[in-house]
């Protein structure tokens, strides 16, 4: 079973500052570290990081629309008004954010 990949960071750090480790040993932790980062999802396997929200703190917003920006010059200075909720069932909350349009 692995470990927590900053645990692991943290173990290795240990040990390397107490001197009390040898290479054998160090590369079979650095590969169970690997091991971990390569069993992480990749962005381009479909799983996109989601905008974070202001009120949870949790990469959980999810954009709705765009809207209509209140300052009449955003269209032209290239922002566009993104209209998110938070997808967290225990915060839930909407809000908007101006955005550089692509």
């Amino acid at each position: 079973m692995f470990m927590n990949i900053t645990e692991e960071f943290d173990r290795l750090d240990k040990l390397i500052v107490g001197r009390s480790i040898d290479i054998a040993a160090m590369r079979n932790i650095l590969h169970s570290i690997q091991e971990q980062v390569a069993a992480q999802p990749k962005e381009s396997e479909g799983h996109v990081a989601a905008d974070s929200c202001p009120f949870c703190h949790q990469k959980t917003g999810v954009l709705l629309e765009f809207k209509q920006s209140p300052v009449a010059d955003s269209g032209v200075l290239g922002y566009e008004q993104g209209y998110y909720k938070c997808s967290n069932p225990n915060c839930g909350k909407t809000w908007d954010m101006k955005m550089p349009r692509n």
